[in-house]
């Protein structure tokens, strides 16, 4: 007999576990009447089966269906009854169905994809064989992507940093997505290998393998197409697990009866800005990078490296300091960029704590790993790129032992060779790495056994100083709370710097009539308004659950700043008594109150959320401090080939508002945005038909056609090019 403190999450998903069938019942039934969401929630709180988990039972999967079809009869009965309300029952029929369709479609496609895989001859390679041949095969698409960029950039005689990210005829992927994609997929099958192998891998260290090509093997191109087909399917259960994507029927065409199963999420427009805000920062990083660079002294630096090919070529991990110098010269740009970006949010405190149990690295000398692997990426790819042609793979990526590598490291930067080699395996991907932290974008060198791991100078390339950086302190177990002081700081200096707004720079905190403290992070005053700013430090989201959890921060702050709205209006004395400007009324109304959400990630700019507008500090430091708008033409002497003024002469609130709604560089980009239908491949014609709603840059905002399109023309009645599916005047014509 049950007490209603069984009747939990926790029980249930014990008792889904055990096959119990009656208990399972029982329990559903109780938490679904009482609670709302609940099929999302048996998702979300992993309640049930994993779909996509290999151990997970056909048994397993048809229990939970038996024990939903259950739920069903007995409230059908307890309606006939009187007991409960018909209601009741047609809400369950609904969210069960669906909660149904998308469990079972998603088992049926990854138990499709385990039958082809468990088949595939690939996985009986060694694994370092395995490694090298997948490096090699990422290593040689990046060349064919560069040399695809190099003769776009000859047709046009320019580049703008954003030719990788364009689509181009019917493709669904840019250079960009295709090269992301190949890292997600070796990112998926490191994984599967090392389960595969097992404890093998010691054993093919020092095998050299006469035949590492990627190319014209079967099992190969399979194992790929199997891989992101796993990937896709992962993809589609995150945003159903942590994002609430939801499905709508299609058929394929109108004499088809096989359902289409298309997932979007919630608000189509929120997911326009934030793959807006993910290519504007790419673009935001390039162009940074790209600032300070001397054309004609790169020029000069390569002439200089091309001299010394066979060095570099032959004994990379011993070059001669003057030959390292040079590379560290070319790409000293890019990782003064990283170190600067990520400076700024974590400030000097950091840089020399300890990260490590015995004291020897700190977050510094990490830094230096940084410097020293992407300096050797660049100088190993200049060369091994010219001589690449398919029929030698041998000198793409080489083999390496991690002793030679930290013993150079120690040479090349002072540092005792125990701490060298330490500093080196931060970026080593081992089997034993835990799976939070297996990751090619921190760890680009994989470990293949016998001290070795296989250098690819794409995968270096790729490395992300601040998702290094993000993991380290969240496993070292450092406050990283500084991070949000740090950014309040710089925000509030910079604002209190333009002659058009007034910031105050007292601290006010006090307890509100509610009770509770309240603090405000900044409140300034611009054209007879009065501006409150929550401000929200946040990583950067990498994932469909960081995606989640940054976006539960910026909703958490929509609540604060209306909470200080709330309390400005009713207890506006307290406030003016701690602040040292002048509001422009004594007694402020809601309509004299502008309410922002400020953080430093750009993901988020351009939504509205309960009347509280969403920026990012670049963009709000842009509209008072720099209003004018440039589009650039990088050569030997940068060339502006359009300029335009977010304001002129003097800017106004509704000005403002205007591009709180959308800022002009978010807008550039979503003009060229277009919505595309990613499809979930099909492995055999009886494959459950999946797909999900994305979009596209369909043509390149800042090339020389494009640029001086700088306000978009819409019929005020047409849908908005936002996204959000309402009319222009509705939305930002409003």
């Amino acid at each position: 007999m049950f007490i209603i403190s069984d009747y939990t999450f926790r029980n249930l998903k014990m008792h889904l576990k055990k096959h119990n069938f009656k208990e399972s019942v029982s329990i559903m039934l109780y938490i679904f009447i009482e609670e709302n969401d609940f099929f999302n929630k048996l998702i979300y709180d992993e309640v049930i089966f994993d779909p996509l988990d290999f151990r997970t039972k056909e048994d397993d999967m048809e229990f939970i269906f038996k024990v939903v079809n259950a739920g069903s009869i007995i409230l059908e009965k307890q309606i006939d009854e009187g007991l409960i309300d018909k209601d009741i029952h047609n809400r369950f029929m609904f969210e069960a169905q669906n909660f149904v369709v998308k469990i079972k479609t998603l088992y049926e496609s990854i138990k499709e994809n385990q039958n082809l895989l468990s088949d595939n001859d690939f996985v009986n390679f060694p694994f370092k064989k395995q490694i090298q041949m997948w490096c090699n095969f990422i290593e040689s698409q990046s060349i064919y992507s560069d040399r695809e960029v190099e003769n776009k950039i000859k047709d046009s005689g320019y580049f703008t940093g954003m030719e990788t990210q364009t689509v181009e005829d019917d493709n669904h992927n840019s250079l960009k997505d295709n090269l992301e994609a190949l890292l997600e997929i070796f990112d998926t099958l490191l994984n599967f290998l090392h389960f595969t192998s097992h404890k093998k891998i010691e054993g093919y260290g020092n095998v050299d393998f006469k035949n590492i090509s990627p190319f014209y093997i079967p099992s190969i191109e399979q194992i790929s197409h199997l891989t992101n087909h796993k990937i896709l399917l992962e993809n589609v259960w995150d945003k159903i697990k942590f994002r609430k994507w939801d499905y709508k029927i299609y058929r394929e065409n109108d004499h088809s009866t096989t359902p289409v199963y298309y997932y979007s999420p919630p608000n189509l427009r929120n997911l326009k800005l934030e793959r807006a805000g993910i290519i504007r920062k790419s673009y935001h990083e390039h162009q940074s990078a790209l600032k300070p660079v001397s054309f004609s002294r790169m020029r000069t630096l390569r002439q200089e490296l091309d001299s010394h090919s066979e060095s570099v070529l032959n004994d990379l991990f011993s070059l001669k300091t003057n030959v390292f110098e040079i590379g560290v010269e070319i790409i000293e740009p890019k990782i003064q960029f990283s170190m600067q970006s990520t400076y700024s949010k974590i400030g000097d405190s950091f840089y020399q704590k300890n990260i490590d149990e015995d004291g020897d690295v700190s977050l510094e000398d990490i830094y230096f790993g940084f410097s020293y692997l992407l300096s050797l990426g660049y100088l190993y790819s200049h060369f091994s790129h010219e001589i690449f042609d398919e029929s030698n793979f041998k000198m793409l990526c080489p083999v390496v032992s991690i002793t030679r590598i930290a013993a150079d490291f120690s040479s090349k930067f002072s540092m005792n060779k125990r701490t060298a080699k330490k500093i080196i395996e931060y970026f080593v991907l081992f089997p034993s790495t835990p799976n939070r932290q297996k990751d090619v974008f921190s760890k680009p060198l994989v470990y293949v056994g016998n001290d070795n791991i296989v250098f690819t100078p794409y995968i270096v390339g790729q490395m992300n100083l601040d998702r290094i950086t993000e993991r380290i302190l969240s496993d070292s177990e450092i406050d990283e709370s500084i991070k949000g002081v740090n950014l309040e700081k710089e925000l509030i200096t910079a604002l209190s710097s333009s002659a058009h707004l007034k910031v105050n720079n007292s601290k006010v905190r006090f307890n509100a009539f509610d009770g509770k403290e309240v603090e405000y992070d900044l409140i300034a005053v611009f054209d007879g308004k009065i501006i409150l700013i929550e401000i929200k430090c946040l990583n950067t989201p990498y994932s469909d659950y960081e995606q989640k959890t940054r976006e539960e921060e910026i909703l958490k702050g929509v609540a604060q700043v209306n909470r200080r709205e709330e309390i400005l209006i009713k207890e506006p004395e307290e406030i003016i008594d701690r602040i040292n400007i002048e509001l422009p009324k004594e007694n402020p109304l809601k309509e004299d109150i502008v309410k922002i959400v400020c953080t430093d990630v750009f993901h988020y700019t351009g939504r509205i959320e309960d009347d509280v507008y969403i920026i990012d500090s670049s963009a709000l430091s842009k509209f008072f401090l720099n209003p004018k708008i440039e589009v650039t033409e990088m050569k030997d002497t940068p060339i502006i080939v359009d300029k335009s003024y977010i304001w002129e002469n003097n800017p106004d609130i509704s000005t403002f508002k205007r591009y709180l709604r959308m800022p002009t560089a978010v807008e550039r980009i979503l003009l060229n945005l277009e919505e595309r239908t990613r499809p979930v491949m099909l492995l055999s014609d009886d494959s459950p038909r999946l797909a999900f709603a994305d979009y596209i840059l369909k043509k390149n905002p800042y090339d020389r056609s494009e640029a001086k399109k700088t306000t978009i023309k819409v019929g005020r009645n047409e849908k908005c090019f936002c996204g959000s599916g309402v009319k222009y005047k509705k939305c930002c014509g409003r």
